[in-house]
């Protein structure tokens, strides 16, 4: 059984766990890794995907969900309507601090993620006040499988659907491109940009509401 809840707090022990799926779903990627390869900044990463979850936490909307053994295996960060900036990688006070002390050429290679993700949010979705925006979306690789991602996009496009709003996101990768498509989504654009001689694809897709 698979239980879905909105995670509030900082401090808990779901958002400690939510921590490690992110970090663990995403720090051995190529995108992580072409903007501080491993070891180049041990802190990095942790950091990073530690404030985005907090950014998740207090300024939009996350959802965990947790399997039976009652421990957090997915995280799922939404945008609600009229979230002025959607991308994950929004810098709040919290980050300022920790983005100065980096390298330049880790400073530079976020910059320049953060750049093309947002131009391409801009041009696809430049309305974003009828739409559900998912920032971000990991499952455990432990957990790979068993529905924990299907489940929280199906409670997000259940209240979309309700509503009336369409839901949208980026992704990096073909494999997560594929993964939404069948779940309906199609792809809006794409655009490539480098990141420390890594070129990096981003996809941006959106998925529509049945017509009642």
């Amino acid at each position: 059984m698979i239980k879905i809840d909105r995670l509030t707090s900082t401090t808990s022990p779901a958002f400690t766990q939510a921590a490690r799926v992110v970090h663990d779903a995403f720090e051995p990627g190529y995108i992580a890794q072409a903007i501080s390869p491993r070891g180049e900044h041990p802190n990095f990463h942790s950091t990073r995907y530690t404030n985005i979850l907090r950014h998740g936490v207090l300024d939009l909307e996350a959802y965990t969900a947790t399997t039976e053994e009652g421990v957090v295996q997915a995280i799922m960060i939404v945008a609600p309507p009229g979230t002025p900036d959607l991308t994950p990688n929004q810098e709040t006070e919290a980050t300022r601090g920790f983005r100065a002390s980096l390298p330049s050429a880790i400073r530079e290679a976020h910059d320049a993620m953060h750049a093309s993700e947002h131009d391409l949010q801009q041009r696809s979705f430049p309305d974003n006040s009828d739409q559900y925006f998912i920032a971000f979306l990991a499952t455990s690789p432990k957990a790979q499988g068993r529905g924990l991602g299907k489940a929280l996009l199906a409670q997000l496009r259940q209240r979309a659907t309700t509503e009336g709003r369409i839901v949208t996101l980026l992704t990096q990768t073909q494999e997560n491109v594929v993964f939404y498509e069948k779940l309906g989504f199609v792809v809006k654009d794409t655009v490539s940009g480098p990141v420390r001689g890594t070129m990096i694809q981003y996809w941006s897709l959106m998925w529509t509401p049945p017509v009642k």
